[in-house]
């Protein structure tokens, strides 16, 4: 099933963000205390956060195919990459001491395998998700997606993180 309606495209960036939230809950660091859907990226400011976007549109020829063309159009299908972003104020900054400015590293070891965790609980949960879809919201198919990559975001400012990628496949739009 494709995503035949464009409405549709904010109820599912809304289920993607719940999921995440529920899925976190129970991680060493806890559901985000800030979560919501996104107009591009947010801001990278230290907070204890969860937010989804519509990273970009694109087309492919047959989902999840390569990249479309100049084509037909029948033969391209739309696809709605989404991404879902979770920062975390864990990680250690350097100290104020010209002799141990760096924090030692047990306290990035700490904040490391927190951010793992993370990791594959948001990156397990979402494929479980979408790949047990029963597609009631979007008309009883189930819903094509393909879940990308999972990528970190550097420790900065006492903030680190991850993005997931996701590509959910639309209903032709040709005219």
């Amino acid at each position: 099933m494709t995503i035949q309606d464009v409405s549709y495209l904010p109820s599912m960036l809304t289920r993607l963000l719940d999921v995440s939230i529920a899925c976190l809950t129970d991680t060493p660091t806890g559901a985000p205390a800030e979560s919501g859907l996104y107009h591009g990226a947010p801001p990278a400011d230290c907070c204890d956060g969860l937010y989804v976007w519509l990273e970009s549109i694109h087309a492919t020829k047959g989902f999840p195919g390569a990249w479309g063309g100049p084509t037909n159009c029948g033969e391209l299908v739309p696809v709605a990459k989404v991404a879902i972003r979770l920062y975390r104020p864990c990680w250690p900054t350097l100290k104020d001491s010209a002799y141990k400015p760096f924090p030692p590293s047990s306290e990035s070891d700490i904040a490391a395998a927190n951010l793992e965790m993370d990791a594959i609980k948001l990156f397990c949960c979402i494929m479980g998700d979408l790949s047990g879809y029963d597609g009631t919201t979007f008309g009883g198919e189930p819903l094509k997606a393909r879940i990308g990559t999972m990528d970190p975001i550097s420790p900065k400012g006492g903030c680190a993180g991850w993005t997931l990628h996701v590509e959910l496949e639309m209903a032709p739009c040709c005219i």
